[in-house]
């Protein structure tokens, strides 16, 4: 039990170096990565190993990458040394007399498909990207009349002060055909590319167009069952979810540099 205790202890030192490198307190990483500070607190201190646990690890790993933080872990370690936490957490449990259900088991179920199939239920399909834009444009509308009347001239210098948007490059959905159903099942979106549970089932359609930001390319690997091919290339979107390069039709490089001038996430 000391081999588990220390195993326990030597992933949450790893998970509270990472929310360190974000450069926020508990609280506050738990208010920007969507958690509450003392479920935060219990993972930090070794109470609690679960699959949340990794998938806030990550978040804050993708949040401080984002914001130019080193994040001193190396990712296939970090993943190793939270299966061995998992696991002793478990064995831990069960000494306890306390059934290990509902957290998070990831050795004994089978992570799902990056694909929808007949027999699961399914989140609706992501409103369509034409509907934002409107709300967008009817709202920069708006407020340029609005600086207008306030301000005599603001509008020549509008451009100079409106919020930094990044550019977006739109990919279709395609390769989702199942030889198995007799058709294409579409894609699920990502909260977490490295996660194969972290999906709220929400799926784009064959054919949908995805606006794409960002893209890594050495991240979990994705294997089509029908086709056999591969790829460890996922794509951010503009609402923040990772999708599978795999199924888009964006040029298939080799190499680190993603293609179109399209930037690493």
């Amino acid at each position: 039990m000391d081999d588990d205790h220390a195993a326990i202890q030597r992933w949450a030192e790893a998970l509270g170096s990472i929310i360190a490198a974000t450069g926020r307190s508990n609280r506050q990483a738990a208010r920007d990565l969507g958690f509450s500070k003392s479920v935060v607190n219990r993972y930090i201190n070794g109470e609690r190993v679960t699959e949340d646990a990794w998938v806030l690890a990550t978040k804050a790993i993708d949040l401080a990458q984002k914001e130019g933080r080193e994040v001193p872990v190396d990712l296939q370690e970090l993943e190793s040394t939270y299966k061995k936490a998992e696991a002793a957490h478990r064995r831990r449990l069960r000494t306890n007399g306390k059934p290990p259900t509902g957290e998070g088991d990831t050795s004994e179920q089978a992570a799902p498909d990056v694909r929808p199939s007949d027999d699961e239920p399914l989140g609706d399909p992501p409103p369509r990207q034409t509907s934002f834009r409107r709300h967008r444009v009817a709202y920069s509308i708006g407020a340029g009349i609005l600086a207008l009347g306030l301000v005599y001239g603001v509008v020549s210098h509008a451009a100079d002060w409106w919020p930094f948007e990044p550019r977006v490059w739109y990919a279709k959905v395609v390769g989702t055909y199942s030889a198995e159903h007799k058709r294409p099942l579409g894609v699920f979106r990502f909260r977490s590319p490295d996660i194969p549970k972290d999906t709220d089932r929400v799926f784009y359609d064959e054919g949908s167009a995805v606006p794409i930001v960002c893209q890594d390319r050495r991240r979990r690997e994705v294997t089509d069952p029908t086709t056999k091919q591969s790829s460890t290339v996922w794509n951010r979107t503009s609402d923040g979810w990772w999708i599978p390069d795999l199924y888009t039709d964006l040029p298939k490089v080799p190499g680190d540099t993603p293609p179109l001038s399209i930037p690493t996430c």
